[in-house]
C-alpha cells in the first residue's frame, strides 16, 4: 500500500483483514521503497492518490515500466473520481 499516513494504512489494512481479503499488507511511502517491493510482485497495489514526495500516478507508471500486470487501486479522499480517471 502506497500511503504516507500510518493511521490510514492501519485502518485500511485492518478492514481488509477483517473482510478476509489479505493476510499480509506492507506500507511504502517513497518511490525507492515502492520499487523494492515491486520486485516481490505483490498481488494487488493500493495507492493514495497524492503523497508529499510520491503519488499514485507515478507508482502506476513505475509498475507498467517494470512490465508488471498487477491490479492497481487508487485511493483518495482529496480529489474526485473524474480527476483520477482523466489523469
Amino acid at each position: 500500500m502506497v500511503e504516507d499516513s500510518r493511521k490510514d494504512f492501519e485502518l485500511l489494512a485492518a478492514e481488509l483483514r477483517r473482510s478476509g481479503f489479505i493476510s499480509k499488507c506492507l506500507q511504502v511511502e517513497t518511490e525507492a521503497e515502492y520499487v523494492a517491493q515491486l520486485k516481490a510482485k505483490p498481488d494487488v497495489i493500493l495507492a493514495d492518490y497524492s503523497l508529499p514526495a510520491f503519488d499514485a500516478l507515478g507508482a502506476l507508471q513505475l509498475m507498467q515500466e517494470a512490465g508488471l500486470d498487477i491490479p492497481f487501486i487508487v485511493l483518495t479522499g482529496a480529489v474526485s473520481e473524474e480527476t483520477v480517471w482523466n489523469a
